[in-house]
């Protein structure tokens, strides 16, 4: 938890610091800059989202869009109803397997137990397109975090955030 607060603060802070070294480029695709920067509402396609992520997708939209919210720092609003958006986002969630090493000591006085221990690792790849017209207008693939899908959901938006602010410069 605390490396993911501070990897979130760092990445806001970057975001929000004029003149940051890499601030004037963006991190993900604007395909349609124009169109980008006139959405003022947006939708999460929770249809084309498994099953067993959905959870995690509601509760980051949940957390993340309060007035200290990640997502209140977008200038777009949140919308249920995909029917009443300029733009739908489509997460898509990479899934792998990071192996650290464990070192522990073995049962025997001064022997060492090396082993390996998988945790998982997730990526959440974000799609914007223009509700009516199905044309994409963004797309960015967040950083990967071990061990919470929840949590990789925020890095995508924070990218999002990052490149409305450079483009519409």
């Amino acid at each position: 938890m605390k490396h993911y607060v501070q990897t979130l603060v760092l990445v806001l802070t970057l975001v929000s610091v004029p003149g940051a070294g890499f601030g004037k480029k963006p991190f993900g695709d604007v395909v349609d800059p124009d169109t980008l920067l006139k959405v003022q509402s947006y939708c999460v396609d929770m249809d084309k989202i498994e099953g067993v992520v959905a959870p995690d997708v509601r509760r980051f939209l949940e957390k993340q869009n309060t007035p200290k919210g990640l997502l209140s720092k977008l200038p777009w609003k949140l919308v249920e109803n995909c029917a009443q958006a300029d733009a739908v986002v489509s997460l898509e969630f990479k899934n792998s397997f990071q192996v650290t090493q464990a070192n522990g000591d073995g049962m025997a006085t001064g022997a060492a137990i090396t082993q390996s221990v998988p945790e998982a690792t997730y990526t959440a790849q974000m799609l914007v397109s223009d509700r009516t017209s199905r044309k994409p207008l963004y797309k960015v693939m967040g950083e990967s975090i071990t061990v919470n899908r929840e949590r990789s959901i925020g890095s995508p938006f924070s990218k999002l955030i990052h490149d409305l602010k450079v483009v519409s410069k």
